[in-house]
């Protein structure tokens, strides 16, 4: 068994450096790649994918994985955990083709340009036979896994949190809605003015990315190991061992989109950058799910970024460096302005309480496209809309603030609901954390180092090792449960609001 461990080992090593070439072009194309070029550099890395992707339908790969499958039950947990990760992607894809994988990577790549004109042009028809394409083909794939039961959502949902489908889902939502509809709706009727005009004000491009550098080094972020770059949309990538990329979008009118930019993919970035060394040595490096990821971007981004210790903390630092375009403006009007509920119709730039309903619309509009036959995309924009109205009275101006804002639905089905699985998770976890360390204290010195630690050992230390419904009952000692989450932002919202 040593043996075959030990060849397993080689193959999965080639697969990584491959992985590493693919990773480093993706975060070429979607930062600093010429337009011209876009297409080249696409075929190399859908090339590399492919490649892959070959590796895996080896004969002898195949035959070494099977042979410890049957035996994983002798090895130590992380091998254990590695095999049946590994056995679980090989038998998801094991009769899907190279021509059909590279089928679809070529569809998803595809669609990424036509989204890009989409929002150039502001005209979602441009993007609906892409995104129309890319969910047949997802779908086509799907229907090959050997246990595929005929639900295309739930087999989605369990890709990126395994162990759930939209039974678990729907009840977790449901909770929510039942709370913040009501809750959102009496902080829009709240007499209290909030006052917010300075967040648009004007403030260099120059002086946000010194800010970003500050926050960077201020919440852990290792610049050893990392570095940030710009794109259209925000995203972070670990692009191996001692490699962990971040990017920000920057606005002259709109600083704070920057500030909590940096804070949510720092905190990305954190995770990757503090994953145990066995974790690497075993070829189990970000196994861990995306609502795990999300749950430690958010509780960076909100649960830390957004209370009022952290803006004690830095508002001397803005005061420096913005006095000219925020000297007007207190310590408690940046706190509740920063905070305040606005009628946000891109979910990046939402408020705490709003963002989980911009989540919930993504999740019920992608359980219609994916499960219904012949499903009309050219209506999917009208039915955005209509939700959107629906749940937070917004009526988005045109495709650009309204269908066409995330970049997900390039390639990318499923993962919407784990952002807020993940403020779930993060609201159960800090409140084991307040228990044991003294976290508004920390935060009112800028002391993230402890935070950080505390989090090594209880979040991340396990996080690639164990499916989520048992890594939350390690950490917090129950099951998924919306409620503190919940109480939370019924708490802080009352209070910001005075209801």
């Amino acid at each position: 068994m040593k043996e075959n461990l030990k060849q397993f080992y080689t193959y999965l090593e080639k697969m990584e450096r491959l992985q590493n070439a693919s990773s480093i072009i993706n975060f070429d194309l979607m930062t600093v790649c010429p337009k011209n070029g876009y297409e080249y550099e696409s075929e190399t890395q859908n090339m590399l994918s492919t490649m892959i992707y070959d590796i895996s339908k080896d004969d002898k790969y195949i035959e070494l994985l099977c042979e410890l499958n049957k035996e994983k039950d002798k090895l130590d947990i992380y091998q254990n955990r590695l095999i049946e990760k590994n056995f679980r992607e090989y038998n998801n894809f094991k009769n899907v083709s190279s021509e059909l994988y590279s089928e679809q990577l070529k569809s998803y790549s595809d669609s990424y340009s036509l989204w890009i004109e989409a929002r150039e042009k502001n005209d979602y028809s441009i993007f609906a036979p892409a995104l129309k394409k890319n969910v047949e083909i997802t779908k086509k794939v799907l229907s090959l896994r050997p246990e595929f039961n005929g639900n295309y959502y739930d087999t989605l949902i369990d890709n990126f949190e395994e162990g759930f489908d939209k039974k678990d889902y729907d009840a977790f939502f449901y909770e929510l809605k039942k709370h913040l509809i009501p809750l959102i709706k009496k902080v829009y009727s709240s007499p209290k003015k909030i006052r917010t005009d300075f967040l648009f004000r004007k403030v260099s491009i120059s002086k946000q990315e010194e800010f970003s550098k500050y926050l960077m080094s201020l919440i852990g972020f290792d610049n050893d190991c990392g570095m940030l770059s710009t794109s259209v949309h925000p995203f972070t990538s670990t692009l191996a061992r001692y490699d962990t990329r971040i990017t920000t979008h920057y606005y002259e009118d709109n600083f704070i989109s920057n500030m909590y930019s940096i804070i949510h993919e720092g905190g990305h970035a954190i995770f990757g950058q503090n994953e145990p060394q066995e974790i690497y040595d075993n070829h189990l490096q970000n196994s861990m799910t995306m609502a795990m990821h999300e749950s430690v971007s958010r509780f960076y981004e909100n649960r830390l970024g957004r209370s009022k210790e952290f803006i004690h903390f830095i508002y001397p630092k803005i005061m420096e460096l913005f006095s000219e375009e925020l000297g007007d403006v207190s310590e408690e009007e940046l706190y509740l302005g920063i905070n305040a509920v606005m009628k946000q119709p891109l979910r990046t730039e939402a408020d705490e309480l709003s963002y989980c309903l911009h989540i919930i619309i993504r999740y019920e509009l992608e359980k219609e496209f994916v499960d219904t036959d012949n499903f009309d995309f050219s209506s999917l924009e009208k039915r955005w809309n209509s939700l959107y109205k629906e749940y937070l009275d917004i009526e988005p101006k045109n495709s650009v603030e309204g269908i066409l804002q995330d970049v997900h639905w390039t390639d990318t089905y499923g993962y919407f609901p784990t952002y807020a699985i993940g403020n779930a998770y993060n609201a159960m976890y800090l409140e084991k954390m307040k228990k044991e360390i003294p976290v508004s204290e920390l935060l009112k010195k800028g002391d993230f180092l402890t935070i950080k630690d505390w989090m090594k050992e209880h979040v991340f230390k396990k996080a690639s090792l164990l499916p989520p419904k048992d890594w939350i009952r390690d950490i917090a000692g129950e099951d998924l449960n919306p409620k503190y989450f919940i109480e939370y932002l019924e708490e802080k919202y009352k209070e910001i609001y005075d209801l």
